[in-house]
């Protein structure tokens, strides 16, 4: 990916988390956390609150620096470490949706289910695949790519298609001269 790419990428990681803080505001809302937590003791309420507001804060911090200034997530290696530790981050948010909150919720809400794990996941491709330079080698970096694209795909995208064919596609995206070389063209252009 050239650096015009990565940085379009960036900003864009920036306008949705823009997006997930307005979520924020409005899941407090619907879900009513006041009215559930008005039967919490005071610590745990005053706890929660602040929770959610680090994290929100959290949040903006890297959504300013992604829209302002996503040339240190990309020259620095301080940047790039920073970039895979929020891709382990939203790796961490992806993991909670699948695996702990209440299947029956999820399927009752499924466009948000999806919508959400969509965004989560994006978000976390974009902080494993931007640091990878500076932490590993290129042949390393090739298989993570398509590991972890693969696995995207495979569990939220594209259930019916094959690794083999999502594979040619991730290597003509990364990749375009030297998989067109190996495999011939896979779009057929």
């Amino acid at each position: 990916m050239n650096y015009a790419a990565i940085e379009t990428l960036l900003r864009l990681a920036g306008l949705i988390m823009i997006g997930l803080i307005s979520a924020n505001v409005v899941a407090a809302k619907r879900f009513g956390y006041a009215a559930n937590l008005s039967y919490s003791a005071t610590i745990v309420r005053q706890i929660f609150y602040v929770h959610c507001g680090y994290i929100v804060a959290i949040i903006a911090g890297l959504a300013i620096l992604c829209l302002g200034w996503p040339e240190l997530l990309m020259e620095s290696g301080m940047g790039k470490v920073l970039s895979g530790y929020f891709g382990l981050f939203w790796l961490r948010r992806v993991v909670v949706q699948l695996f702990y909150y209440d299947p029956a919720l999820r399927a009752e809400n499924r466009f948000w289910d999806l919508f959400f794990l969509g965004v989560f996941s994006t978000l976390t491709l974009l902080g494993v695949i931007l640091p990878m330079p500076l932490l590993f080698p290129p042949t390393f970096q090739t298989e993570v790519i398509e590991v972890c694209l693969g696995l995207f795909f495979q569990v939220t995208v594209l259930p019916e298609c094959g690794f083999q064919e999502l594979h040619i596609i991730i290597l003509w995206y990364f990749y375009p001269t030297k998989s067109s070389q190996m495999i011939g063209h896979p779009l057929g252009v």
